[in-house]
């Protein structure tokens, strides 16, 4: 993991799931992320890294692990920003 800090500002270059997991509840006032669009784009060979899918239901069902994460950990009313892509 590599981390970044600023005033006010922390950034993590991570393996985003178990990170996710371990950061405090309204831990977080603004996320950036970019997701590994489905099976567009493979990482690793680890059978949890979320681009090892075999099809759109699967990645989106790993997606949903990020997604409860990064919902725990945002302060209520703050923001979330997700680069994506049109598959």
């Amino acid at each position: 993991m590599t981390t970044t800090k600023g005033k006010n500002w922390i950034a993590h270059n991570t393996d985003c799931v178990p990170f996710a997991e371990s950061m405090a509840e309204d831990s977080i006032g603004f996320s950036v992320y970019s997701p590994p669009f489905a099976n567009l784009y493979t990482y690793s060979d680890k059978m949890e890294d979320m681009g090892n899918c075999s099809d759109d239901d699967e990645f989106m069902e790993h997606y949903g692990f990020l997604i409860a994460s990064i919902f725990k950990a945002t302060q209520p009313g703050r923001l979330s920003a997700v680069h994506c892509i049109d598959l």
